[in-house]
């Protein structure tokens, strides 16, 4: 896993998945609280109104339990998104 630090925020705003099986990469933006979401399968997603602790919680839950699932979990059922790409 790579993660990249905001050098404003000091916030982790990117996640480069390695072990993830259904994962690439996860991006967040807290001045636009979205989050970016490109799996595997080559889709990309954006997600809306993703809060600084549903990242953190995220960024936890996947390490513990893996990516994917945290995904599934955390972000699908509780936040709008639109497909990007």
């Amino acid at each position: 896993m790579w993660i990249i630090t905001d050098s404003v925020t000091g916030m982790r705003n990117t996640l480069r998945t390695r072990k993830s099986v259904a994962i690439a990469l996860l991006r967040y933006s807290k001045k636009d609280r979205t989050l970016f979401v490109e799996y595997r399968n080559g889709g990309r997603y954006l997600y809306a109104q993703v809060s600084p602790d549903n990242w953190r919680n995220l960024r936890k839950a996947g390490k513990a339990e893996g990516y994917g699932k945290a995904v599934n979990t955390l972000v699908k059922p509780n936040h709008d998104f639109m497909r990007v790409g």
